[in-house]
């Protein structure tokens, strides 16, 4: 079993909502493999209107299906753990991570997809 880095960069996500998502990667990867996903969010602030924002992993079950929300993370504020990790997901068919700033000031996030190959 190895471990290695399948992409990794630094997005910018902001509001208002009806931007739709910042894909973190590329838009839809057919890479198949184990993932886990790394987001740094020590930026999201409290305030008057604290930071939100959501985290979708988006898979297709068939190949030439539709991608469909296979895992969901909401946050909120400040937060005790600078770190967000997605659990490992076994990804084949089309898959995307993605990040969408749903309230607060626009924020830059660094991100890392990790692959068990």
């Amino acid at each position: 079993m190895a471990l290695s880095e399948h992409a990794s960069g630094t997005r910018t996500a902001g509001t208002p909502p009806e931007a739709g998502f910042t894909a973190l990667g590329t838009a839809a990867d057919t890479t198949d493999g184990v993932f886990q996903f790394y987001i740094d969010v020590s930026n999201l602030a409290n305030g008057a209107t604290s930071d939100a924002i959501e985290i979708q992993v988006l898979e297709k079950v068939l190949s030439g299906g539709t991608a469909r929300v296979v895992f969901e993370s909401y946050l909120v504020g400040a937060q005790d753990e600078p770190i967000w990790v997605s659990p490992a997901l076994l990804l084949l068919h089309g898959w995307t991570l993605q990040i969408k700033q749903t309230a607060g000031t626009a924020r830059t996030f660094d991100w890392s997809q990790r692959k068990v190959a």
